[in-house]
């Protein structure tokens, strides 16, 4: 129910859009271990929106999202290894955000993992894994997963 609450201010529906009570919500829900509700405050960190911005608070807040078995946290959790936002750098724990969000049926997270293999970053490049990861992300609805497959094909 809070993190339901979140999304009802952070988008306006029903009641007054406020980010701040949204983040409230979400840090309600999280509280209570709702992978929900902690990956939608990490991202509210990422962007400072209703709270400061803080790169290490969302790495946090993803973090126990993906141990919560929230495929989006661990897909956000290894966007923020990807670019180095919180945390230093470090492919090897994207790809393992990423697999273990790819692993939860989570698209986003298969085509970010098929760029590590197709590139060697973080793992051994691999094109026959990355090619299957692209037809699953594909598979799941994401368009750049099927738009890399074709350069398999």
């Amino acid at each position: 129910g809070c993190s339901s609450l979140g999304l009802l201010y952070e988008n306006g529906y029903g009641v007054k859009q406020n980010d701040r009570k949204a983040a409230q919500s979400y840090q309600k829900a999280c509280d209570l271990n709702n992978g929900h509700g902690c990956n939608n405050l990490g991202l509210m960190y990422t962007k400072g929106q209703g709270v400061q911005q803080n790169y290490r608070k969302a790495v946090q807040m993803h973090q126990k999202a993906c141990d919560l078995n929230e495929g989006w946290g661990c897909s956000s959790l290894g966007l923020m290894y990807t670019k180095g936002q919180g945390v230093q750098q470090n492919y090897r724990k994207a790809a393992q955000s990423y697999q273990k969000a790819c692993d939860l049926n989570k698209g986003l997270g298969c085509s970010s993992l098929g760029l590590l293999y197709e590139n060697g970053y973080g793992v051994k490049q691999n094109c026959r894994k990355a090619k299957q990861l692209y037809q699953k992300a594909c598979s799941l609805g994401i368009s750049f997963g099927c738009k890399q497959l074709k350069k398999f094909q």
